[in-house]
């Protein structure tokens, strides 16, 4: 089970039989347990455990979209236990995880645990008012350099949510930023242009309210915009992005994804769309039959070849 240890690095301590006999089952624990964001998991074994590359892969943390929390694994004392490190700047807040012990988790003499244990747990919400800092939120210098720009702060004090919270438009093309920590608290955002800078991430699942999103010219591999349901406009191309989900994006009017790795793109639920360019990617064909409203459609000339 899931209890309180009170160890130096202050875990909860996740108890788990393996390895005694055959009719040993994976100890069962209380799922939707709420932490802080930098919550340290401990997993305790019965048994000394091989901590090689399939044990390791038999342990993840995931998020609500599937995707891997880039959490750290290291092993405890006496072989016995592991502990997993939250990812570095911490696990999102208000996000729901899964910390997941697979089977193939094994002992010295090659046993393995019976079934699959999975534990379900949140991170706190904060409790933001307009005296809130959010300072040290802003990870990437560049990024912060700007908002005092912006706000018409000196740097030596602090970023307040009142500061921010308001603010509908953010230019900060080609300003060498490498991380948009920090974005999530302008929850008024509507349109966003963050082109021509060293992102390899983009978390824009709190601006719910923005319109217009420019992203060009990073080094993204994954996007994902499915929270931004308001979205009208996505200009996301010389990135490396092999998907682009847009099927919740049922308002977007304009869409540039050229220059990606893209071999599919699902356009069927964007009825709106009036603007597409998405050459030079990797696809073979694309679906426009449910797009009547499509007036300027780039894509590769094997492609175009379908629609003369």
């Amino acid at each position: 089970m899931f209890k309180k240890s009170f160890t130096s690095i202050a875990t909860i301590t996740a108890t788990v039989l393996l390895f005694l006999c055959t009719s040993v089952k994976a100890t069962t624990f209380t799922d939707n347990t709420i932490v802080d964001t930098n919550k340290k998991w401990m997993i305790n074994f019965n048994k000394e455990i091989i901590f090689d590359d399939l044990s390791r892969k038999s342990i993840n943390v995931i998020d609500s979209e599937g995707n891997l929390a880039p959490v750290v694994l290291k092993l405890g004392q006496n072989n016995k236990n592991i502990i997993v490190d939250a990812p570095i700047g911490g696990y999102k807040e208000g996000e729901m995880y899964k910390l997941i012990i697979d089977n193939k988790v094994h002992s010295k003499n090659n046993k393995h645990l019976k079934q699959t244990v999975t534990l379900k747990f949140s991170i706190k919400k904060p409790v933001i008012s307009d005296k809130t800092d959010v300072t040290n939120k802003f990870s990437d210098v560049n990024f912060k350099n700007n908002i005092y720009d912006i706000i018409r702060k000196n740097s030596s004090k602090p970023i307040l949510y009142s500061d921010i919270k308001d603010i509908t438009s953010l230019d900060l093309n080609n300003e060498n930023i490498k991380n948009l920590s920090g974005i999530e608290y302008f929850t008024s955002l509507t349109n966003l242009d963050c082109s021509n800078n060293q992102l390899t991430s983009l978390d824009l699942s709190k601006n719910t309210a923005l319109i217009s999103l420019v992203c060009n010219s990073n080094n993204l591999s994954n996007l994902n915009v499915s929270k931004n349901v308001v979205l009208t406009e996505l200009m996301c191309n010389n990135n490396k992005l092999k998907i682009l989900d847009i099927s919740k994006n049922t308002k977007l009017d304009t869409l540039d994804c050229r220059k990606n790795n893209l071999s599919n793109l699902n356009i069927s639920n964007n009825s709106s769309l009036c603007i597409l360019f998405c050459d030079h990617n990797e696809l073979e064909n694309i679906d426009i039959s449910k797009n009547s409203n499509l007036d300027i459609f780039d894509c590769d000339e094997a492609i175009s070849k379908e629609y003369k």
